[in-house]
């Protein structure tokens, strides 16, 4: 089973899990890196400390290359489209459509 990729999803799992048994989880195995695979391992974490992850040892390769810097390019990627937002122009400074401020 895979940590999902928001908190409140792992929470809902692990409340889940919860209902079908009092036993602590001891491993949590990971099919692939993907964040939404991913993502909820510190809930996991935190929710059974003693939890071992499974996985392949490219997917751990590839977690701690792509995960590593994942918050910092997504919070910069938001601030990048606020931006846009508030100032009415796209990427290049042309003015954005009214079609693409009402998708936003």
């Amino acid at each position: 089973m895979d940590s999902c990729y928001l908190a409140s999803e792992a929470k809902q799992d692990i409340a889940q899990i919860r209902v079908w048994t009092d036993k602590l989880v001891r491993y949590l195995v990971h099919t692939h890196w993907h964040n939404d695979h991913t993502m909820g391992n510190a809930t996991y974490a935190a929710a059974f400390p003693d939890v071992s992850i499974v996985a392949h040892s490219e997917t751990r390769t590839m977690m701690n290359g792509y995960l590593s810097g994942w918050y910092a390019r997504h919070t910069a990627q938001i601030a990048f489209l606020k931006n846009q937002l508030a100032t009415g122009k796209g990427e290049r400074g042309m003015a954005l459509t009214d079609a693409q401020l009402s998708a936003a």
